[in-house]
């Protein structure tokens, strides 16, 4: 920092001086023969100190061969020698850094109130808006289309077409925020399939009175248990959409390696329309042929949709290291159905005998109190 202040001749800490609270960045498409335009705003509280802002920064510049002007109150400046044509605007609120003189009038318009139309009038910004915080004090909103276009022309790399619910192959936008609670940071991302979704989540009840006092650490999330709510969220994003054919192709042709390797039969395959629901079809399906228990019958259907993870009690050594003889108690909290109570046991059992004859780990049944023996494993030295 030092050495770039040195090169502007700028005391940074000045900056106290005049930015405001207020700062925004725009970047707005063009067609795919035109350079893309951009923004920078910024609240300015004494018009002087960031003249003498400006004054440091054009110097630096070197290339540009600036012109001054006025537009509709704002003192404007316009490289003119030809390289690019950065612009600058300034008044007694506001900063502004545009990509071209005609793009720094327009944010200059749009300050003024003198534009038609604006981003604020755009539905979708709105939508974006109306799901964020109320109390954010930082916010981006994205179009998706533009800013994968974007990227891959001016960075040669692309946004990804993620394989999650709400994202799919083209969100139409997303926006994110950032806001301030009672001695916290909240982050939230906003994409407007997730505005309406299939999905049931139940009230969240951290179980904290089932985890010891010196518990140091505690994570609880809320799910929806019922998979077909899943299956009607993810059935509208298609596999094929995120890598074409050649997808459906390396799909299947795994599948069927998978049925030789545990030497069962009758998976699904996916099709060209197949949407990301089929994973849920075809990890129930592996699973039932190789072990003979349908998660969904036999385990989600009788859940509440509460998970927690609790840990505690450990030990560190001389150089801070977890003790090998004393590591933590990781507690794994699954909320269920009282009703499915029986079901569960059984459905434990199976999983349990499994891991007993296919992978040789032995559990001791101990009374801990409770209406059931608990299955310990005891780890051999």
């Amino acid at each position: 920092m030092e050495e770039f202040e040195d090169d502007l001749d700028y005391d940074f800490e000045d900056l106290k001086e005049w930015a405001g609270p207020d700062l925004s960045a725009a970047v707005v498409a063009q067609d795919r023969d035109e350079e893309h335009l951009a923004a920078l705003t910024a609240g300015v509280r004494d018009q002087d100190a960031a003249e003498d802002f400006l004054d440091a920064w054009r110097d630096d510049v070197g290339a540009g061969d600036f012109e001054s002007d006025s537009y509709e109150g704002f003192d404007i400046w316009v490289d003119e020698s030809g390289w690019d044509e950065t612009s600058f605007g300034l008044s007694g609120d506001f900063l502004v850094v545009a990509s071209s003189e005609d793009f720094l009038e327009e944010v200059i318009d749009g300050i003024n109130g003198d534009l038609e139309e604006t981003l604020a009038d755009d539905e979708d910004f709105q939508a974006a808006r109306s799901a964020l915080s109320e109390n954010r004090f930082a916010s981006v909103y994205v179009v998706y289309e533009e800013a994968a276009s974007y990227l891959d022309r001016e960075l040669y790399w692309g946004l990804p077409q993620p394989p999650v619910a709400g994202l799919g192959p083209d969100p139409g936008w997303l926006a994110a925020s950032a806001s301030w609670g009672d001695r916290s940071l909240a982050a939230e991302l906003v994409l407007p399939s997730l505005l309406e979704h299939s999905l049931e989540f139940p009230d969240l009840d951290v179980p904290a009175g089932m985890v010891p006092e010196d518990a140091w650490f505690l994570i609880s999330a809320a799910f929806d248990p019922d998979l077909d709510n899943w299956r009607a969220t993810l059935e509208e994003y298609e596999i094929a959409d995120v890598g074409g054919d050649y997808t459906i192709d390396e799909l299947n042709d795994g599948i069927e390696s998978l049925e030789d390797e545990l030497d069962i039969s009758g998976l699904p395959t996916a099709s060209r329309r197949s949407g990301f629901d089929f994973f849920i079809d075809l990890g129930i399906a592996v699973f039932d042929e190789w072990t003979g228990i349908d998660l969904e019958e036999d385990l989600f259907d009788h859940l509440e949709g509460q998970l927690s993870v609790a840990g505690w009690d450990f030990s560190l050594d001389e150089y801070g290291d977890i003790e090998e003889d004393h590591p933590p108690s990781v507690a794994i909290l699954l909320a269920y159905d009282e009703g499915g109570e029986d079901t569960l046991a059984d459905t434990a059992d199976e999983i349990l005998d499994l891991l007993q004859n296919e992978v040789d780990i032995r559990f001791e049944e101990v009374d801990v109190g409770a209406d059931r023996d608990a299955l310990v494993h005891y780890p051999e030295d």
